[in-house]
């Protein structure tokens, strides 16, 4: 049998935090469903990451309320386009779902 070099490498993981993990739960919401964007325990990025870790919570903080605890790490999605699809106007999963993907064709 011959040997092939890519047996070695390690197998990586997608990242649960990605743009694309995002845009594939936001596909299985009722687009019509609104979420309350200022409330930090129950917006579009606090279900998400609920839905990624049983055991997320929102990290309080004086300045940013964009900051969860996540499988053990602390992610703050102050300054990403995370935070941007979570603040559109009319607030719901099929409008952050447009916007998530008008994102993607960006990056």
């Amino acid at each position: 049998m011959l040997f092939n070099k890519d047996w070695e490498k390690p197998k990586t993981q997608p990242d649960p935090l990605s743009l694309d993990d995002l845009i594939t739960w936001l596909e299985t919401k009722d687009p019509t469903q609104y979420y309350n964007f200022s409330n930090s325990a129950s917006c579009m990025l606090a279900q998400w990451v609920r839905h990624l870790d049983s055991g997320a919570s929102n990290v309080q903080s004086d300045t940013n309320s964009f900051v969860y605890q996540v499988n053990g790490q602390v992610v703050n999605f102050r300054d990403t386009v995370f935070r941007q699809i979570a603040l559109i106007d009319k607030s719901t999963f099929g409008n952050a779902l447009k916007m998530a993907k008008t994102y993607r064709g960006r990056t």
